[in-house]
């Protein structure tokens, strides 16, 4: 199964459904954002996975990967920010600082 939870893009918004409390909706505005970001993280296994971070002010406030969505390009398309990419997977701990705002997503396009 791949679909754990499922996300919905409109024009604006960004609407993520749990799967075990549908009661719980939650809404975000895509303009809250500066940009989405390309990344490939290691996963608990260590295989490397494709993901789309969204960012504001060079911190990540969420992430969408491709083990967990099935139209994860979809959304990816659907997701209208200035797109940055991280060309080298990023490892864990590294990964973890960005969670934090320990490090942070640099201004540069790619």
């Amino acid at each position: 199964m791949k679909l754990f939870s499922r996300i919905v893009i409109d024009e604006n918004g960004l609407t993520y459904y749990l799967p075990y409390l549908p009661i719980l909706v939650f809404t975000k505005d895509l303009h809250d954002y500066d940009c989405k970001c390309n990344v490939r993280v290691f996963n608990r296994y260590g295989e490397l996975i494709n993901g789309v971070w969204l960012v504001k002010n060079g911190i990540v406030k969420h992430e969408i990967y491709d083990n967990i969505f099935a139209n994860f390009q979809e959304l990816y398309d659907a997701i209208d920010l200035p797109k940055h990419h991280i060309k080298k997977p990023v490892p864990p701990f590294t990964h973890t600082a960005y969670q934090l705002g320990v490090r942070r997503i640099k201004n540069e396009q790619a």
